[in-house]
């Protein structure tokens, strides 16, 4: 009996409220540079360093669906919703179980925070971080130090789903969400 080959996966968890051309622009870069099969989108149930949400975890899943669906050899996966997991480090553990989770993709914002990430040691010691940078952002270069393995992804575009949630850069996400962003943040404009 032959064995199947265990698959390499990054993984790309957030907030997605909302998902925009920024993060497309990541997964874009990600399956083109990264040797992988399988890149993960996991929208978190609530990410526990952040206030809430404005949009519910459903509403954040189906527009992620809707944003990543033209891209081959992504699987948006739903488990922090469902499991209501706060943690990265559980859904990396979690997904270890069935994939070689080598990647695990953050924005450079997460910097200044990441070392208050929940088992932020284990993390570091079993993953490579695949580091996003905004177009013209800064990056927290005593943080990054910290990082035992890390790639630094240079995104051409300046744009952050608190923009987009405050009425500005609305036209930088998928038009065929666009109506659902207008529903979901109307009060913010």
């Amino acid at each position: 009996m032959v064995k199947k080959a265990i698959q390499t996966v990054a993984m790309f968890g957030g907030s997605f409220d909302p998902p925009h051309i920024g993060h497309k622009a990541i997964v874009y870069e990600v399956l083109n540079r990264l040797d992988i099969d399988i890149l993960l989108i996991v929208p978190s149930f609530q990410n526990p360093l952040k206030q809430d949400s404005l949009a519910t975890p459903t509403q954040r899943m189906q527009m992620c669906k809707v944003a990543f669906e033209n891209f081959n050899n992504v699987l948006i996966s739903d488990y922090e919703m469902k499991q209501e997991i706060r943690y990265t480090s559980d859904s990396v553990k979690y997904f270890k179980d069935f994939y070689d989770l080598k990647y695990l993709i953050i924005g450079a914002d997460n910097l200044i925070s990441l070392h208050l990430w929940h088992d932020f040691e284990w993390l570091n010691a079993n993953v490579i971080w695949v580091v996003a940078s905004r177009q013209n952002g800064s990056i927290d270069t005593q943080n990054i130090k910290l990082l035992k393995r890390y790639i630094m992804l240079d995104i051409d575009e300046n744009v952050s789903s608190s923009e987009i949630r405050n009425g500005l850069k609305r036209d930088m996400i998928d038009t065929k969400i666009s109506n659902q962003i207008d529903t979901i943040y109307k009060g913010t404009k």
